[in-house]
């Protein structure tokens, strides 16, 4: 046999070769990315159910306290009349404005307001940063808030509804001599004591 057919006859053995090394190797590429998909996909499905078990916790106000103040009262659903530009208001008791999100673990402004009464709000403006309100929901959760910052607006700002981000709580009620501001206080979310299966369970 010639140098010439020595040659093409091991060019054509290389070849081969190679051939089938890239078709295992594909096959070995392909069985890694499948194994080490398997557990990121886990981690998503756990996270994403994670996600919607914490956004689950909510419920509608019922009640009211704020300690430090000596304030604990029911809260009420609260709505505004557009015909005639009014809010629900009651002599002994707090209200949820019942177009803001409920208290929840998630995110959003819940809303709660009332009278400058000693039966309602007029210990509010005695609340200072750090203080404590807990409000507990028709379903048995609690939900506390600490007091972040407080300041005073006319009755025409509505900026509140705007906002949008972590969980937050405020509450309202007017001041001023003639009662023409309206005070704001801000409470941030602290900790979650949620009722489940009958039995309470901690968040913080």
């Amino acid at each position: 046999m010639n140098k010439e057919k020595i040659r093409f006859y091991t060019l054509v053995g290389l070849f081969f070769i190679l051939a089938g090394l890239l078709m295992s190797s594909q096959h070995f590429i392909k069985h890694w990315q499948t194994a080490n998909a398997q557990p990121v996909f886990a981690a998503s499905q756990q996270q994403t159910a994670a996600v919607k078990e914490k956004a689950t916790i909510s419920g509608e106000p019922s009640h009211i306290d704020i300690p430090a103040a000596g304030i604990s009262i029911e809260v009420a659903p609260g709505y505004y009349n557009q015909k005639s530009q009014t809010w629900t208001l009651s002599l002994n008791k707090a209200h949820y404005a019942v177009m803001t999100p409920p208290p929840n673990n998630a995110s959003g402004n819940t809303f709660i307001y009332g009278h400058n009464r000693k039966e309602v709000f007029s210990k509010l403006l005695n609340v200072k940063k750090g203080d404590q309100a807990v409000v507990t929901t028709t379903n048995g959760h609690k939900f506390t808030y600490v007091m972040a910052s407080r300041h005073d607006t006319s009755p025409t700002d509505s900026s509140l509804f705007d906002y949008k981000g972590a969980p937050i709580l405020t509450l309202q009620t007017c001041s001023g001599f003639w009662y023409q501001n309206r005070s704001i206080f801000v409470f941030d979310l602290q900790k979650v004591v949620y009722k489940c299966c009958y039995r309470s369970s901690f968040i913080s």
